[in-house]
Order: C-alpha cells, then structure tokens, then sequence
C-alpha cells in the first residue's frame, strides 16, 4: 500500500468522524489528497427520508458532508476540496448532497382574517 493511499484513508476516516485536528494535520503536514476517493469504505445514509447507498469512490468532502460535520466541511472547501466529484454508482456529489440536507423552513400558514 503506497504512503499516498496511506494519508488519503486516514483523511477521509478523520473526515467521517470530524476530527478537524486530523483532518488538517494530514493536509498541511502530510500532504493528504482531499480529492482523492476512497475504493474501499462503502456508506450508507438517508436524507430527508430517502435512503441512499454509495459504493466506494467517496471524498473526505463526501463523507464529511453526508455527516454534517460543518467545520471539516468548511476547512476541507478552503483547501481545495471539489464539489462536484461523483460518487460511486448514485453518480451524487457533496454538493447535491449538501442541498438536500438544508433544512428550509416552511412558512406559517396564511390565515383569512375576518372584519
């Protein structure tokens, strides 16, 4: 196994689990790739009642997303992590991830008010 598959696993295991420390110690010091898959980790989540299931070829930007983990979000972003990197077979990206998961409030009813 090479020292870049190495750096890259455990930057998206740091990504699943927010470890922001991790996450910027494997970029700045170590060089991790944050555009760089996993074929490895299978996951599956569900957003707003769907339920999704992807194979492999996920990013740490992916699984921090798919986690809510806005913080290794934000950072991974700022380094230069890609939104629109698909992921495995659902063809989804953390961006059409991320927009599924905002939580948009439904405004009040309109209520008819009688003189």
């Amino acid at each position: 196994m090479d020292e870049l598959y190495k750096k890259s696993s455990a930057l998206l295991k740091a990504s699943m689990g927010n470890h922001l420390a991790v996450i910027k110690l494997l970029v700045d010091k170590y060089h991790a790739d944050v555009n760089l898959p996993d074929h490895e980790v299978s996951l599956r989540f569900s957003v707003l009642g769907w339920s999704h299931a992807f194979l492999k070829e996920n990013t740490p930007l992916f699984f921090a997303v798919t986690r809510r983990k806005l913080e290794a979000v934000e950072y991974l972003l700022s380094v230069g992590a890609k939104v629109n990197t698909q992921s495995g077979i659902s063809l989804l990206t953390p961006l059409h991830v991320a927009v599924r998961q905002v939580d948009i409030p439904t405004p009040p009813p309109k209520y008819h008010q009688s003189n």
